[in-house]
C-alpha cells in the first residue's frame, strides 16, 4: 500500500501554539515578527520566556473568556454572555476540577534531538515534513496588528421577556410596527396549518434578537452594517424578520420565537420569488443577453434569502435541507443577475468623491461585494458539509475583497484616504499566497475566510482534475498509462506529482494565514477567533478522506438498524481500502490531520462561538480522529508502518490537544507511530480503547455549553442550530455498533470488515 512514488504527505502543519495567554504581553513587542519568506511562515506564536499555566484557559463549560496573568477576566469582548455575569461567575468558580485539563507534560518542551529532521522549507519540495520554523526577536514598532476587541454584549438570562442591557436600540418601535403591520398586509401574520399558534415575539425580544445577530454571527459573517441597521430597519422589514430570525438561535429558550420568526421568513421569500417569476412571465427574450433567471428585487432580499438559506441548512430536517438546494439556485441567479461579483467600473478606478471610502456610494459598493461574497462562502461550504456541488466557482468572483473592517462599520470617516490600503482581487491574492508566500497587503478577517475557502476550492479542484490537463502538448506520439484508468479516483488524493505539488503549496499557504490568526490571538491575550478554527477545519477538509468516512459511519448505523445487506457490505469494503491507502500511503498527512483535529477540539472547548461552521467542524473532526484510530489496528496498517526504520523518537508522548512547539508537531508528523499521542477525555488515540472515547467526546463537545441548553424536567436538549441533533445521533449510532459488536465478541476494528462482520 506504499505509494514510494508519490510525495509522501507532509506532516507538519506547524501547528504549534493554539492560542496562548501570556504571561505578558509586553513580550509580545520583543519577538520578531516574520517578514513570511524563507523559514519565517509558521503560525506558531513565537518563542517567550514566561511559563504558560493552560487551566488558567476555562473550559467552554464554565465561560468564553480566557484569563490574564494577574487571574482577571478579559473584556468579554468577543462572545457575549446570555447569562448574568455574577451567577457566570459564581458556576465558574465551583466547577468541579473533573473538568479542568491538566497541563500537558510536553508544552515547555523547546527542542527534540531526534535523527529524524527535515530540512525543507516548505511543504512544496515534497520532502514529507518540512523544517520547524522558531521565533525570532523584532523591534518593538513592528507589530502592526490591531489590538482592538469589539464591545461584547450583555443580555438578561429570561429571554422571552428581558429587555436588551444595550446603550442603543438596533429595533425602534417604528421599525417594529412597520414589520408587523406588513406581515398583516400580506396575510403572513398567521401560523401555518398545523403549527401550534404562539404570539408573535415582542419588540422587546426582537430587539434582543437583533442584538445577539450583531454579537454573535455578524462578525464572522459581517455583510450587513450595524451602524446603520436601526435607521434604514424601517425600510428593511424583510431584512429584520431574518435578522431577528438567526439572532433568536443564540437565546436560550427561543425555539418557538424562531420558529415563528423563520415560518413567516420563508412564506415572505416565497412570496417574493413568485412575484419576480411572473412579472415577467410574458415578456419577448432579447437576443444578445445572456440568459439568467428572474432576480430577487435588490440587494436587501438577497441578504434575507442568504439568512433564510442558513436556516434551512442548519435546521437538521430533511424537508428544510431539500429546500435550501432550491433556495440556492434562486439566490445565486439573483447574484449574477445583480452582478455582485463583478469587479465594478467603481471599484476599479482611482477613488473619486463617490466612492471615498465612508462615502454613501462606497457603502452600496461594499454591501454588494460582501453580500455576494458571502454567498460565495455558504455555497463553498455546502460542498464539504452536504457533499452538494457548488454552483458558483472561484472564478466567478471578480469583485475586489472586502475593505478593512473599520471603514465599513463606519469608524474611520475622517482618516486621509492614502491611508487606506487597496483592495485585490480573490485572484490576485491567491497568487501572491501561493508565488509569493506572503500574506496580501489589507486583508481583515472575513476576506481571511474567503481565503481559506478558496484554497479548499482550488486543492480540490487540483486534485480532481485529470490527467490530460497535466500533460503537455507535444508533436510527438506519447505512451498512455491505463493503470490509474483501473482505480477510482479520489478527491483528496493527489493522482499526479503537480496534483501533489499543488497539495503540498495548500499547506504552505494556510501556515502563512495562520501565523496572521495568531499574531492576532497573541495581541489578545491568548484568544481565539474564528479564523483559527476555519484554519484547521480546512486542513481537515484537504487532508482527510471526509466522503469514505462519512460514507463509514453511515454504513455500520445502517447496519445495525437494517442488517448487513449487500450495498452496505460493499460500501464498508470500499471505505476500508480508502482508510488504508489514507493511513498508510498518506500516513504523514494523515498524522497533520490529526492534529489539527485536536487543535480544533482545544479551540472549541474554550473559544466557541457557536457559529455555523461549529457542529459540523466538531462532527467530522470527531469521525476523522475515530477513523484513525479504528484503522490504526488493523493488521495491514501494523505491518506496513511498523517495519519501518525510525527510532524511538524523544520525547515519545505528547498532548495533541494543547499547545504544542513546531518540532513537537513535526517529529508526531513523522514517527508519531512510535509515539503516545494523548487527547483529554479520551486517552493515547493509539489505544484499541480509545475509539468509543472519541465519539463520547464528540458527542459530549456538541452538547457542551450554550450550544444545547439542557432543561433538568429530562426534556430533550435545545441546540443553537438544530442540526447538531443529526450528529449526535450519528455518533450515537456508531457508539451502539461497536458496543453490540463488542458484545458479540467481535474486535472494534475487524468491524470495517464486511466478511468478519458479526452482528447479524
Amino acid at each position: 500500500m506504499r505509494r514510494d512514488n508519490a510525495a509522501p504527505s507532509e506532516p507538519g502543519e506547524e501547528d504549534s501554539i493554539w492560542g496562548a495567554s501570556l504571561g505578558d504581553v509586553v513580550t509580545l513587542y520583543d519577538v520578531d515578527l516574520p517578514d513570511l519568506g524563507p523559514l519565517g511562515i509558521n503560525w506558531i506564536s513565537p518563542g517567550y520566556q514566561y511559563d504558560i499555566d493552560w487551566n488558567m484557559l476555562p473550559n467552554n463549560g464554565t465561560g468564553k473568556f480566557p484569563l490574564d496573568p494577574r487571574g482577571q477576566q478579559t473584556p468579554d469582548a468577543i462572545i457575549p454572555m446570555v447569562h448574568d455575569t455574577d451567577r457566570s461567575f459564581r458556576q465558574q468558580t465551583h466547577q468541579p476540577t473533573s473538568l479542568v485539563i491538566e497541563t500537558s507534560s510536553c508544552d515547555s518542551v523547546q527542542s527534540t534531538q531526534t535523527p529524524l529532521t527535515a530540512s525543507a522549507e516548505y511543504y512544496v519540495n515534497g520532502d514529507g515534513s518540512r523544517a520547524p520554523f522558531r521565533g525570532r526577536y523584532h523591534d518593538r514598532g513592528s507589530l502592526t496588528i490591531d489590538q482592538a476587541l469589539p464591545t461584547g454584549l450583555k443580555v438578561g438570562n429570561a429571554p422571552e421577556a428581558a429587555s436588551p442591557s444595550c446603550l442603543s436600540t438596533l429595533c425602534s418601535e417604528e421599525a417594529y410596527s412597520i414589520l408587523l403591520d406588513t406581515l398583516r398586509h400580506h396575510g403572513l401574520d398567521s401560523n401555518e396549518p398545523g403549527v401550534e399558534s404562539t404570539a408573535f415575539p415582542t419588540h422587546a425580544q426582537i430587539e434582543l434578537y437583533v442584538q445577539q445577530y450583531f454579537a454573535r454571527f455578524n462578525p464572522v459573517f459581517p455583510f450587513l452594517r450595524k451602524t446603520n441597521f436601526e435607521e434604514e430597519s424601517p425600510q428593511r422589514w424583510l431584512l429584520l424578520l431574518a435578522v431577528a430570525a438567526i439572532g433568536s438561535r443564540f437565546v436560550p429558550g427561543s425555539r418557538d420565537s424562531y420558529n415563528i420568526l423563520s415560518g413567516r421568513l420563508d412564506a415572505a421569500l416565497d412570496r417574493c420569488r413568485r412575484g419576480r417569476y411572473s412579472a415577467f412571465g410574458n415578456d419577448l427574450y432579447v437576443p444578445g443577453e445572456n440568459l439568467v433567471a428572474a432576480s430577487l428585487a435588490d440587494v436587501q432580499i438577497l441578504q434575507a434569502g442568504i439568512l433564510h438559506l442558513v436556516c434551512l441548512l442548519q435546521s437538521g430536517t430533511q424537508g428544510s435541507m431539500d429546500k435550501a438546494l432550491r433556495v440556492r439556485h434562486d439566490l445565486v441567479n439573483s447574484c449574477r443577475s445583480l452582478r455582485l461579483l463583478e469587479l465594478s467600473p467603481e471599484s476599479s478606478s482611482v477613488l473619486s468623491s463617490c466612492t471615498s471610502p465612508g462615502s454613501p456610494g462606497w457603502l452600496k459598493s461594499e454591501a454588494s461585494i460582501r453580500t455576494g461574497i458571502s454567498l460565495w462562502l455558504f455555497d463553498s461550504s455546502m460542498m464539504y458539509e452536504f457533499g452538494a456541488r457548488p454552483l458558483l466557482n472561484i472564478d466567478d468572483v471578480r469583485t475586489k475583497l472586502p475593505s478593512c473592517e473599520d471603514i465599513w462599520q463606519g469608524g474611520l470617516q475622517n482618516r486621509p484616504e492614502h491611508e487606506f490600503p487597496q483592495s485585490m482581487t480573490l485572484t490576485e491574492a491567491l497568487e501572491v499566497l501561493y508565488m509569493e508566500k506572503r500574506l496580501p497587503v489589507g486583508l481583515n478577517e472575513f476576506s481571511v475566510g474567503v481565503l481559506i475557502h478558496a484554497i479548499y476550492r482550488h486543492t480540490k479542484d487540483m486534485l480532481t482534475a485529470s490527467r490530460l490537463r497535466s500533460w503537455v502538448p507535444s508533436a510527438t506520439a506519447e505512451h498512455r498509462s491505463t493503470s490509474q484508468h483501473n482505480r477510482q479516483p479520489l478527491d483528496w488524493l493527489p493522482s499526479t506529482q503537480i496534483g501533489s505539488k499543488w497539495r503540498n503549496s495548500a499547506c504552505d499557504s494556510l501556515d502563512i494565514l495562520h501565523w496572521h490568526a495568531n499574531s492576532k490571538v497573541a495581541t489578545s491575550s491568548g484568544f481565539e477567533h474564528h479564523t483559527i478554527l476555519q484554519l484547521h477545519l480546512a486542513r481537515i477538509i484537504i487532508l482527510t478522506p471526509t466522503g469514505c468516512i462519512q460514507s463509514l459511519a453511515r454504513g455500520l448505523t445502517d447496519i445495525t438498524q437494517y442488517g448487513a445487506q449487500t450495498d452496505s457490505r460493499i460500501r464498508l469494503d470500499r471505505a476500508r481500502n480508502e482508510l488504508l491507502q489514507w493511513v498508510v500511503g498518506d500516513r504523514y498527512k494523515t498524522r497533520l490531520a490529526v492534529i489539527h483535529c485536536a487543535a480544533l477540539y482545544w479551540h472549541v472547548r474554550r473559544y466557541s462561538r457557536d457559529s455555523v461552521q461549529e457542529p459540523y467542524a466538531i462532527f467530522i473532526a470527531t469521525l476523522t480522529l475515530w477513523a484513525f484510530c479504528v484503522t490504526m489496528q488493523l493488521p495491514e496498517v501494523s505491518e506496513a508502518i511498523f517495519n519501518d526504520r525510525d527510532g524511538v523518537p524523544e520525547p515519545s508522548f505528547c498532548h495533541l490537544d494543547r499547545p504544542l512547539d513546531d518540532e513537537l508537531v513535526q517529529l508526531f508528523v513523522r514517527v508519531g507511530h512510535r509515539m503516545c499521542p494523548n487527547i483529554s477525555k479520551v486517552g493515547n488515540i493509539l489505544d484499541p480503547q480509545a475509539a468509543p472515547n472519541i465519539l463520547r467526546e464528540g458527542r459530549c463537545l456538541l452538547l457542551a455549553g450554550s450550544r444545547a441548553c439542557v432543561n433538568t424536567d429530562n426534556i430533550a436538549p435545545q441546540f443553537t442550530w438544530g442540526i447538531e441533533e443529526c450528529y449526535v445521533k450519528s455518533l450515537s449510532g456508531i457508539l451502539e455498533t461497536m458496543s453490540c459488536a463488542e458484545r458479540n465478541g467481535t474486535n472494534q476494528s475487524s468491524l470495517i470488515f464486511p466478511w468478519c462482520l458479526a452482528l447479524v
